[in-house]
């Protein structure tokens, strides 16, 4: 946020001085007020220590007396320790010297026994060995001095015994006599009165201190006024100069800190008695522009100044309005932005020019990094996405010869309030215009075409874009381009994906493409693309289109289920339509189509292939093949080849079918089906060498060339030989109506009102369960009847549904011209002459829903 920079008032000498006195006079005041205080201070300081006093000498009262009990209770209790502990000794004593005759006696006996044992009993008797010393065994000898060493040892340990226990005895004597003479006095608790009487002294010396003080600061009031503001005047002056370095420093201008420290400490005179920042910074200006100019920059005044504003965080408003108008201080500012390295940092391919520069400051409304900042990361966004565009067409095989850069998105960014995106389309429609409009092969519209299609083509895969990039694209010379793609796409074998390049090259099938532009499904095209849509092939825009023809006539096919006339015409007309036609439908996915061609020189195989065909292929007359096989013969094949005709596929030559699958229905599957049958009807005839037979199944694929024709229409007829009836008549029992009437709309050749123009007015009024009499009948089939009806209507049944859907004439209108007519030609009859009112009223109006309904005809068509 920016914020004007606040300007002090100068004031004069006089004003200074008067508000010093002012201050000395409250200081006084003050000065005052403090000594009273300080007074009644040391009054209750006093107070306080006599108290503590008083309740000091209370306290060490109660101590002594508390020490003499203690020291009594003490002394009792030590005395009583040492004589129970007296006691204990002699106890102790009495008890040794008991235990010690007692063990005498027992070692006494233990010893005699042993002995005796020794001599009667273990030295006869132990087996001595020859040896002898003296003439007595040597053995005998060892023992005898053995039980004498036993004798000693025992001696000398309860000796031992005896001396540890006199050492125990003498030291707890000891112990006795010394807790007697243990001191149980406690020293006596004095209080000195000389520690409080020495603080008064102290309390006064303190006093005079403060009193001192208060005089002396009064006293230095106007000295350390006067230092006070020269001081602050300069410490304002020298943080306006460090304000100034921060800001050039940041933008990598003058990093001299010598240079600014003797600037801060050379203020100017007026800068110790005028508190004006308009001095002051004219001052540092002129300093920094002299130092620039010594380092070879030269700027002017007014960069130095909207820098430092901008860094500070002052406005830049009025400044850099004025600065805008001035391209010579707009260049040296860009040169200074972009060697500050302080803008967005931009990607390796691309380098900041002074030239990209100007346009960005001329575009923002302040001088703020942070707008530069953000407008250059948009420009940088969609630099590289045009970038991309320029790929694109050198991908395509044609060279921009243009390179784009952020000078030339800020030039042509006109309204800044459209998405990212539509901005994008924008700028990559300008480029795409330039360069397809020096191409000498293209007229302003044909460059025109390419240039919005190529956008579509490149950035319909891209989710953010393909909404704005379809939009350019709804156009009919864009459209026909992109027709023309998809036809390129379409050919046999083409592995590449098609480049613009393919298209110029090939203008005449663009020129062809732009000439359908009255077609539906052309149209339908240009609608999608507005809405935003787009098709990878023709195939799937042609399945949109009759996938969205069907849902717009089914509720309406749905209220006309009674007249039969309207299922005939459609299908009647289905089966009429181009090669081309039925191709668009299969490419619809529609249907599916494959051929089967076979050959065989040992055996007929053509019977055991029609087997397979739900068709009558048995029949002679061509007509009858049409219908399907009997129930008896279908149970007939069963049972001897134990398979089903489950295939539609008609005769077509001798050894070709073709055939229609379902839409539900993989061509994969069927031919894995159908093969597995065939082989298991040959595994059961009779015929024993199968050998020489060969056989073919081919899809009939989404291609231009699907069917083998040429390019020229006007050989179709002589190249198809009626490919499109076969697939399309097979086609009526698997396509539903409303399908079979979208298909029809992308004919533009065929004329639904044809059948229907020669139908009679009984046969166009008909329903199932009719109760139309015989004479009714005869009358209605007439053609003169019907002569009279569209005589008086004055129109044909197409100009008729016409006028009824445009609201020209209404329905009640038709209706009663009908109606005279019928009473007319009921009433000229006998039989039908008593009827002829009721009658004529009942099937006119019939006759008028027909029309009605031939409204839905004319919209298809």
């Amino acid at each position: 946020m920016e914020n004007q920079e606040s300007k002090i008032e100068p004031r004069s000498i006089e004003d200074i001085k008067k508000e010093a006195n002012n201050l000395v006079y409250e200081l006084s005041n003050e000065k005052s007020n403090t000594e009273n205080a300080v007074e009644d201070l040391i009054t209750k300081i006093d107070d306080a220590f006599e108290d503590a006093q008083k309740q000091t000498e209370s306290g060490v009262s109660e101590l002594n007396t508390k020490r003499i009990d203690l020291e009594n209770t003490v002394k009792s209790k030590i005395d009583l320790a040492s004589d129970s502990v007296k006691k204990s000794i002699d106890i102790l004593k009495h008890t040794y010297n008991w235990v010690r005759a007692d063990y005498r006696k027992s070692l006494a006996v233990t010893l005699s026994a042993f002995i005796f044992i020794e001599f009667v009993y273990v030295v006869p008797n132990f087996p001595w060995v020859e040896y002898e010393v003296y003439g007595f065994p040597i053995l005998k000898i060892i023992i005898v001095v053995l039980g004498f060493l036993v004798v000693c040892f025992a001696y000398n340990v309860l000796r031992g015994i005896n001396e540890t226990f006199l050492v125990s005895f003498e030291n707890l004597e000891k112990m006795t006599e010394h807790l007697h003479k243990t001191e149980s006095t406690i020293e006596e608790i004095n209080f000195s009165q000389q520690k409080f009487n020495d603080t008064r002294p102290f309390l006064k010396s303190v006093r005079g201190i403060l009193e001192i003080l208060i005089s002396s600061a009064g006293k230095s009031v106007p000295f350390i006024r006067q230092t006070f503001d020269e001081l602050t005047l300069l410490a304002k002056f020298g943080e306006k100069v460090q304000n100034f370095e921060l800001a050039l420093n940041y933008y990598g201008l003058l990093k001299d800190a010598v240079f600014f420290a003797r600037l801060s400490e050379s203020a100017p005179s007026r800068a110790h008695i005028i508190n004006d920042e308009k001095v002051w910074q004219d001052y540092i200006l002129e300093n920094i522009i002299d130092m620039l100019n010594k380092h070879g920059t030269n700027l002017s005044k007014d960069i130095i100044l909207l820098l430092y504003r901008e860094h500070n965080g002052l406005d830049t408003g009025n400044i850099f309005r004025t600065m805008k108008m001035k391209d010579e201080d707009l260049n040296c500012l860009a040169k200074v932005l972009i060697d500050s390295k302080n803008l967005v940092e931009p990607p390796f391919n691309v380098v900041y020019r002074t030239e990209d520069m100007v346009p960005v400051l001329k575009k923002v409304d302040h001088f703020n990094l942070s707008e530069i900042n953000n407008l250059l990361s948009t420009s940088l966004r969609q630099l590289d996405y045009i970038n991309s565009y320029n790929e694109f067409l050198v991908k395509n095989g044609i060279e921009p010869n243009f390179k784009p850069s952020i000078e030339f998105i800020i030039n042509e960014f006109q309204d800044k309030n459209d998405d990212f995106e539509s901005q994008i389309i924008s700028l990559v429609y300008i480029i795409g215009k330039r360069v397809f409009s020096k191409m000498p092969s293209l007229d302003e519209n044909f460059a025109e075409g390419f240039a919005r299609a190529s956008i579509s083509i490149k950035f319909h895969n891209e989710m953010s874009f393909k909404k704005y990039a379809c939009e350019i694209s709804a156009d009919e010379r864009a459209a026909a381009v992109i027709t023309a793609y998809y036809e390129k796409s379409k050919e046999i074998d083409r592995r590449d994906a098609v480049s613009l390049k393919e298209l110029l090259n090939d203008l005449d099938l663009v020129k062809s493409s732009y000439d359908k532009r009255d077609d539906v499904e052309f149209k339908f095209l240009i609608s999608q693309l507005r809405e935003g849509n787009w098709f990878d092939s023709s195939n799937a825009y042609l399945k949109a289109f009759i996938d969205t023809t069907k849902n717009e006539i089914k509720d309406q096919i749905s209220k006309i289920e009674k007249f039969t006339i309207f299922q005939e015409v459609v299908k009647k007309t289905f089966q009429k339509v181009r090669i081309g036609t039925v191709e668009k439908a299969i490419d619809a996915q529609v249907f599916g189509a494959y051929i089967i061609m076979f050959s065989s020189k040992v055996m007929k195989l053509a019977p055991l292939v029609d087997m397979l065909s739900i068709r009558n292929l048995e029949a002679t007359k061509p007509e009858d093949r049409w219908y399907h096989k009997s129930h008896i013969t279908i149970k007939a094949i069963e049972k001897n080849y134990g398979v089903q005709p489950n295939y539609d596929f008609m005769k077509f030559s001798d050894s070709t079918r073709i055939g229609v699958l379902d839409k539900g229905n993989t061509f994969l599957d069927f031919k894995n089906s159908f093969m597995r049958d065939l082989k298991l009807i040959l595994s059961k005839s009779k015929i024993e060498e199968k050998s020489g037979i060969g056989l073919v199944i081919q899809r009939i694929t989404p291609s231009k060339y699907s069917f083998g024709i040429l390019d020229y229409e006007e050989l179709v007829d002589i190249k198809d030989l009626n490919v499109a009836n076969y697939i399309a008549h097979l086609a009526i029992d698997h396509v539903s109506e409303e399908e079979q009437a979208s298909v029809i709309r992308l004919d533009k050749d065929v004329d639904l009102f044809e059948i229907a123009n020669i139908k009679s007015i009984y046969e166009l009024i008909k329903i199932e369960k009719d109760d139309i009499t015989g004479i009714e009948r005869k009358i209605l089939e007439s053609p003169d009847l019907k002569e009279k009806i569209l005589e008086k209507l004055g129109t044909n049944l197409k100009s008729l549904a016409l006028d009824l859907g445009s609201g020209i004439r209404s329905k009640n209108e038709i209706t009663q011209i009908i109606k005279g007519i019928l009473e007319n030609s009921f009433a000229s009859h006998l039989n039908s002459r008593q009827k002829a009112r009721e009658r004529a009223d009942i099937l006119s109006k019939r006759y008028s829903d027909v029309i009605e309904q031939f409204v839905l005809l004319y919209k298809i068509q």
